[in-house]
């Protein structure tokens, strides 16, 4: 699922918060709080002191954000305990995680889970586990993981991406590590098999930047070629086909990448020109590539003039 990450973008990013947070002056009145949520004192000082938000993450009904001071707060949908802070209640403003001690330096979210990392290269995961996304060896939703939990045996983690039901970690190693859903092989390790522990990307170092689609996953490698794997069905590896790949494979074509991206079943690199390529699904233009057929192959996005 989607994050932004950077200083560059936190007038972007705040200004977003922001405008979601004053929709009762452009369009109409917004719903109120739950009395709980309104008569919170950390709800009411998030509102007031518009934290500088240095990460943010979106998953499919709930957002995450990484404060300056290595806190991360969460918002939107919690069914499953998604937003970390102790209970199953909906929140329409962010409150804050329970339980992350330290500094957090990256975060994502998944359709109903979310993963941090700490300081000290430690993975923290919470929410939905019915297909191990949580990574700690069990593969149930109950009773809820409505607070964060270590995810054992892994260190030395930089970042984290999640997909609609599994979480990927890049180690400082360069090597890639996953775990949950693995039925389209998004986890690749090549078995296909559910994950309730992380499981090493079979065959691939030297990795610099991680994102995952809903079931497929991609990773940039220091040489500047990208690599991918999982769900194939409308071409969101690039390899030419529609098969799903069980293990990394390389996206023909790019050798000069510098940033990639995935969306739901689509995907992105950005190249050492400023260029941007695209694969995967387009029924809605999606691409860019100005038509709206799906690719199998990166095509360039062009712009209108």
């Amino acid at each position: 699922m989607s994050a932004v990450r950077g200083a560059g973008r936190n007038g972007f990013v705040l200004g977003l918060v922001l405008c979601l947070g004053w929709l009762s002056g452009c369009a109409g009145p917004v719903a109120p709080a739950p009395a709980e949520e309104a008569a919170d004192p950390v709800v009411a000082r998030a509102a007031v002191t518009a934290p500088t938000w240095t990460v943010v993450g979106a998953g499919r009904l709930h957002s995450l954000g990484l404060h300056a001071d290595g806190a991360v707060w969460a918002w939107g949908r919690n069914r499953y305990g998604q937003l970390g802070n102790n209970t199953t209640t909906d929140r329409l403003a962010p409150v804050k995680v329970t339980g992350l001690t330290g500094v957090v330096v990256d975060i994502a979210a998944g359709n109903e889970h979310s993963l941090a990392v700490k300081s000290d290269g430690a993975v923290w995961t919470w929410g939905s586990n019915g297909l191990g996304q949580l990574g700690d060896g069990s593969s149930s939703n109950w009773p809820p993981r409505t607070t964060p939990g270590l995810v054992p045996g892994l260190g030395d983690v930089t970042s984290v991406a999640a997909g609609n039901s599994h979480g990927v970690a890049l180690k400082t190693d360069g090597t890639v590590w996953a775990w949950g859903d693995n039925y389209r092989g998004q986890l690749g390790d090549g078995s296909g098999s559910m994950g309730r522990s992380p499981v090493q990307a079979l065959g691939f170092t030297g990795g610099t930047a991680i994102s995952a689609g809903s079931a497929h996953t991609i990773a940039l490698q220091s040489d500047g070629t990208v690599w991918a794997w999982g769900y194939n069905g409308n071409g969101q590896l690039g390899d030419g086909f529609t098969d799903d790949q069980l293990a990394p494979a390389q996206v023909p074509g790019i050798i000069d990448a510098t940033a990639i991206a995935a969306g739901t079943y689509h995907s992105f690199a950005r190249r050492a020109s400023g260029a941007v390529w695209a694969w995967g699904l387009n029924g809605e233009g999606q691409l860019g590539t100005g038509n709206a057929g799906y690719r199998v192959v990166p095509y360039q996005v062009s712009p209108t003039p």
